[in-house]
């Protein structure tokens, strides 16, 4: 992987109380909120959200994958996005 395609990944971190779920860079990050669905990709802006139903991970090589999700939070600060499942009630 050359440098420039390297740059356009973010780190992500998915963990539940017990154990880390998903650790490594993504192309992006999809989930949904009150509002619907949404992505974070490269560059987003700070972000903090309630989340629900699934996390949809895009994969560096152009697979995604799935996780449930009951309810949770997801952070996104400088191409770093952190999400905490089962943390709420």
């Amino acid at each position: 992987m050359d440098t420039s395609e390297w740059r356009q990944n973010i780190k992500l971190i998915i963990r539940k109380k017990e154990r880390v779920l998903f650790d490594g860079d993504v192309r992006a990050f999809s989930s949904f909120n009150e509002k619907g669905v949404f992505d974070i990709l490269y560059e987003h802006s700070n972000f903090i959200s309630l989340i629900r139903d699934k996390c949809v991970i895009h994969k560096v090589d152009g697979t995604s994958s799935e996780i449930k999700v009951e309810q949770g939070i997801v952070n996104a600060f400088d191409n770093k996005v952190t999400v905490y499942l089962g943390v709420l009630g």
